[in-house]
């Protein structure tokens, strides 16, 4: 070989090992970010939505629906689903 084969040969050798180790590297990371991902995930869905805090949202909902109807009654806007009639 030529001494330009051979720097390339010597360069390859150090090149090749590192980035097979920066991609197991990224490949680890992407893998860990993936499993926090699916906990936190599992996490939400067992404490945020459970179905009395839902049912609580609903009915303020409700309840805030309720009161801009009566507005709209009082200002003489027509609601095509008034829960109120005059």
């Amino acid at each position: 070989m030529n001494d330009s084969m051979d720097v390339i040969v010597r360069l390859l050798a150090i090149v090749v090992p590192v980035l097979t180790m920066v991609m197991a590297g990224l490949i680890g990371w992407v893998w860990l970010l993936w499993q926090d991902h699916n906990k936190h995930k599992l996490y939400c869905a067992e404490n945020l939505l459970k179905s009395g805090a839902m049912q609580e949202v609903k009915d303020e909902i409700h309840g805030l629906r309720n009161i801009v109807y009566q507005i709209a009654l009082k200002m003489d806007v027509p609601v095509f689903t008034e829960p109120y009639r005059r």
